[in-house]
This record gives structure tokens, sequence and C-alpha cells, in this order.
């Protein structure tokens, strides 16, 4: 091999690699979020658990609104964390600080949809009324409210 071919066999490697490492980078960030989003859903899964089983409000949210979305459970007069799942930095919640879904012992939960931000674009957390939780592409649409009867509106 003479050096112009070494050369040119460097060159060619050399496209190779800076053409297939970011795709290598986005599938690790991809990876990344997707482990999030399992643990996320689990932890809340887990939360509504702990709450049908103590019968006390369990809590998740993010510890000090940004650190790891952690599952707390009131405990003689402290917190006591159950679980939490660790935010890799290619995830980014825009709502962080003042987000929290709250799990009753009656197995419904309250929470306003948490919008993240990651590498395959933008998903919502959502938890239903009825305790049910699950990623979304789109923000959740505003439910009417349903009566008793299945109407939409109250009668009187």
């Amino acid at each position: 091999m003479t050096f112009i071919e070494l050369g040119a066999l460097i060159a060619l490697l050399a496209l190779f690699a800076a053409t297939v490492s970011p795709a290598f980078v986005r599938l690790a960030e991809n990876q990344r979020a997707y482990r999030f989003r399992s643990e996320a859903l689990a932890l809340c899964a887990q939360a509504r658990e702990r709450a049908l089983e103590t019968g006390a409000d369990v809590t998740v949210s993010f510890q000090d609104g940004e650190g790891p979305m952690v599952a707390t459970v009131l405990a003689d007069g402290e917190d006591e964390v159950l679980a939490q799942a660790s935010v890799p930095e290619s995830v980014v919640p825009e709502n962080a600080g003042t987000w929290t879904a709250v799990f009753h012992p009656d197995g419904t939960a309250e929470a306003e949809p948490l919008e993240v931000s990651d590498g395959g674009g933008v998903r919502y957390l959502v938890v239903r009324g009825d305790g049910r939780v699950g990623w979304f592409d789109e923000p959740p649409e505003e439910q009417e409210t349903r009566w008793r009867a299945g109407d939409y509106e109250q009668r009187t």
C-alpha cells in the first residue's frame, strides 16, 4: 500500500465516522429519554398502589424543582421517599418546579399535565382523575364535565 492509498483510506474512514457518530449519539439520548418515560410511569403506578395500601395520599413531584422525580408519602410527620426516577440531561421537564401529582387512597388522582422536551420532541405526562397515567404526543384537551346522569350540563 502506498501512502496515497493509506491517506485515502483514512479519509474515507473519518468521513464514515463523522456521518455515523451523530446517529449513535441520538440513539443513546433517545434511549435515556425512553427509560425516563418508563420509570416515570412505573413511579406513578407505584405511588397509586402505595396510596391504596396505606390509606394516605402519595405525592409525585420533582425534588428541588429540577432533581429526580420522587414519590413521597407523609409518615410520622415527615415525608418518606418511596422511589425515584432520575432525569437525564437530554430530558427537560418544562414545569418541573411546580408540577405535582397527588394519588389518593380511593384510587383517584389529580395533576396538571407535565410537558417534557427531549430529543424526539415534546411529550405530555397525563395523570387522569381515575389514577391512570400515560404519555401523549399532543397536549390533552380540556374535557367537559359530565354530571351524574351522563349529561354535559347539570340539570336544575
